[in-house]
């Protein structure tokens, strides 16, 4: 009885949804806000975007809104507005797990791993989204599929490399994205156990001020975020030995005109 059993709910989507990444999926009362319930748990199988609005009793299916962010709070170069969409990743509707995960062979792009490994800001690793992902042909992983990927970070931590950049992998914010935290202010607030924090700037869903700080402005307040120990730089000269060794590497690197990744 506490499960959402309408099949209404269960829609298609793309990996490319312009409305991403939703907030989680919740029931509304009285206007699309901040007087709301947990609603997500009841129907976990589905796709979260599509929500409920109870007024008056009367139930109706309201649009899941967007979890955006202000770019301009992280990067100077970016624009002060709500933004959207974030790309969770790079591979087309229907895929597999056993499709990609064990792959070898689909190579990477040795030029945009480097631009994800020296991102400043969330700004910067979207704007290579746009164009790696966004806007691509090409339906391959930039940085390489799961276990190329891990092999070749492996290594880099492994061995004497100075090697400084720190993904996210869990992908909770968009893809390649590095570390990253709300962007705090001098505000403070404590947890329920007592652990006191610096709280956002812009609050996030589920902060409901009970802590001490602010609570969640609703979803029309896009969230401050910005990328913790920021990765160095490279030389010039080390970004030219990175990619003499790309090249040397050859087989590796999956070219614009190698639509399969293949070779084919």
């Amino acid at each position: 009885g506490h499960l959402d059993t309408n099949p209404d709910v269960i829609v298609s989507h793309s990996v490319r949804d312009p409305n991403y990444p939703y907030y989680p999926v919740l029931r509304y009362h009285n206007g699309v806000g901040t007087d709301y319930e947990d609603w997500e748990y009841r129907r976990p199988w589905a796709y979260p975007s599509i929500s409920e609005l109870t007024t008056n009793g009367q139930t109706i299916h309201v649009a899941t809104p967007t979890e955006t962010y202000d770019p301009s709070k992280c990067d100077p170069q970016g624009p002060p507005a709500a933004f959207k969409p974030m790309r969770p990743g790079p591979y087309p509707e229907g895929t597999r797990p056993e499709e990609v995960f064990f792959r070898t062979n689909a190579g990477h792009d040795a030029e945009a791993r480097a631009r994800y490994e020296q991102a400043q800001t969330p700004w910067q690793t979207d704007l290579i989204n746009e164009e790696m992902i966004g806007k691509a042909r090409r339906r391959l992983s930039p940085l390489g599929d799961p276990v190329p990927f891990s092999a070749y970070l492996v290594g880099q931590l492994a061995n004497p490399t100075a090697y400084d950049t720190q993904f996210n992998l869990d992908s909770d914010r968009a893809y390649a994205y590095l570390t990253w935290d709300w962007i705090r202010g001098d505000g403070e607030a404590s947890t329920p156990m007592g652990f006191k924090y610096q709280t956002p700037k812009a609050p996030p869903q589920g902060d409901d001020g009970s802590g001490g700080g602010p609570g969640w402005g609703g979803p029309g307040v896009p969230m401050q975020l910005h990328y913790v120990d920021q990765p160095d730089v490279p030389h010039p000269d080390v970004i030219e030995r990175r990619g003499r060794a790309a090249e040397a590497a050859g087989a590796g690197v999956a070219r614009p005109e190698d639509e399969n990744g293949d070779g084919s």
